[in-house]
């Protein structure tokens, strides 16, 4: 009798001795031997079983883009302005580019006439700077001068377009109004361009930004 008892009933743990009992209670983390209960598909959840290997962790993440220093985020990057030059390459150029990014701006640079009037047919620009020494002739025969002279107004009075050349008087706006650009700069001043273009940018806010903002509100762009 103590025989019978012995074997039915040593080497059994709880779940086995009082299954209506124990059938809710958690396994414990060692020693256990309790199946693994049937998932939503009826196969048996992935659980390891006891002395069994864990699955591997997931793999650390790609961070090559911390190197390659592309970690600006997308969406604020179309949210900035972008300035497109005509220039020759030089330090006037590096000049120039230099103040618009100071300033907030993106800046592309097109390598002739008609690839700035196709970017510009693509993208919103919000300001256009055209050195006359980039052109082969004359001012009025500039193809790009012309596209800007003739852009319709709800696109116009939305670039800020800049002259720059030998010949032009700093910051004269008559000189500039004549030329339908917003501002004029000599050649030799590009240098002092950052408090140029701040003082310019300012009076051209102020100048259009109420005009601009009741015609938005208004419903008219």
């Amino acid at each position: 009798m103590g025989e019978e008892k012995k074997g039915g009933i040593e080497g059994k743990d709880a779940f086995e001795l009082f299954p209506d009992i124990m059938k809710k209670a958690p396994a414990k983390a060692t020693g256990a031997k309790r199946e693994a209960s049937p998932g939503p598909g009826g196969s048996a959840s992935a659980q390891p079983s006891a002395g069994g290997k864990a699955p591997a962790p997931p793999g650390p993440p790609d961070i090559s883009w911390l190197w390659k220093g592309e970690f600006e985020n997308a969406a604020s990057i179309s949210e900035m302005p972008t300035t497109m030059l005509l220039m020759p390459e030089g330090g006037e150029k590096t000049v120039v580019q230099q103040t618009f990014e100071d300033i907030g701006y993106l800046v592309e640079s097109a390598s002739s006439e008609q690839e700035a009037i196709d970017r510009m047919e693509l993208v919103n620009l919000a300001a256009v700077v055209l050195q006359t020494d980039a052109l082969s002739g004359p001012l009025e025969k500039s193809i790009l001068h012309n596209y800007m002279k003739w852009l319709p107004m709800t696109k116009r009075r939305k670039i800020y377009y800049v002259l720059i050349g030998p010949d032009f008087r700093t910051m004269y706006n008559l000189e500039a109004l004549s030329l339908s650009a917003n501002l004029v700069v000599n050649n030799r001043d590009v240098n002092k361009l950052e408090f140029i273009l701040r003082k310019g940018l300012q009076e051209y806010e102020d100048l259009f930004g109420p005009l601009l903002a009741s015609m938005q509100e208004h419903g008219r762009r």
